[in-house]
């Protein structure tokens, strides 16, 4: 799964940061949140700062088994 985190519009004025918990990368109610924000740009940043965070550790713990995504 390339993105484990996405924005969700709850409302016109308040975004959800959630973590996706199936392996598929489904949406599912049950998904963790993370954090809420009142602006889009913001929400769609911090994502994007996990989901790169994230890939950086896979990247690195592959690294050090020596195998490859």
């Amino acid at each position: 799964m390339n993105n484990r985190y996405y924005v969700q519009r709850l409302t016109e004025q308040i975004f959800l940061v959630r973590e996706h918990l199936s392996a598929n990368g489904a949406l599912r109610a049950d998904d963790r949140i993370v954090r809420s924000f009142q602006i889009l740009h913001d929400a769609a940043l911090y994502a994007s700062s996990l989901n790169h965070a994230q890939s950086t550790h896979q990247n690195v713990a592959c690294a050090e088994r020596g195998t490859h995504l």
